[in-house]
């Protein structure tokens, strides 16, 4: 077995760790991998929310910090959790930079509808899709990522809690909160308690469609 092929056995046992640390030890293709395992989500999470040329540039962006700071990157701490954290600090200073009154562009308030800002490309297929969509983008900036960083990247607890750098605590009444102003906006469309329930449930479903349509099933 050639040292790539080996790379590879252990990346199926989710040890990125070992990624990181062969890529510091100079294997570029260690380095390759983890960009590998890790672009479709980082891609995902800024597609339907930037513009198209600002997607490929906040991703390209997102993981020039992990080659920055490979070296100092706790060996602690989630590669992932790592660049969903960046990720999420280049969304935010985008929107900050493009807002007429940066200061009020704050992500705990703002929602995507607030800012104005039009989904990029083919996000929701279906009916319930795009009602699900529309619940979400009602959301604040900072729940709309919670959620989908739980739903459509599939992160728990304290993975969410380190790349949101909030207390576990927090996370879960955050999801609660999301929760709850989801159902909200699906109420004020008018649907019924059992269509609620039903859009509401089918947000794994979705999440993993889209997980599917890029790549990752």
């Amino acid at each position: 077995m050639s040292e790539y092929e080996a790379v590879l056995v252990f990346t199926s046992v989710h040890d990125e760790r070992e990624l990181l640390q062969a890529w510091r030890g100079g294997d570029d293709r260690a380095g390759s991998r983890l960009f590998q395992l890790h672009f479709d989500g980082v891609h995902r999470f800024f597609y339907g929310k930037v513009e198209d040329a600002a997607v490929e540039e906040l991703t390209q962006e997102t993981f020039l910090s992990i080659v920055r700071n490979r070296d100092t990157l706790s060996e602690n701490r989630s590669v992932r959790a790592y660049l969903f954290t960046v990720a999420r600090h280049k969304l935010y200073d985008y929107f900050r930079k493009r807002s007429r009154e940066p200061q009020t562009a704050d992500p705990s308030k703002c929602s995507l509808e607030h800012l104005g800002l039009t989904p990029t490309g083919e996000v929701a297929r279906r009916q319930q899709e795009q009602t699900l969509l529309h619940a979400l983008r009602c959301l604040p900036l900072e729940l709309q990522i919670l959620t989908e960083l739980r739903y459509f990247e599939g992160m728990r607890g304290p993975e969410l809690a380190e790349s949101l750098d909030v207390p576990l605590g927090t996370v879960r009444s955050r999801l609660r909160r999301a929760h709850r102003l989801m159902r909200e906006q699906l109420e004020q469309l008018a649907l019924s308690p059992e269509q609620i329930r039903s859009t509401l449930s089918g947000l794994e479903d979705w999440a993993g469609d889209i997980r599917a349509r890029s790549g990752e099933a």
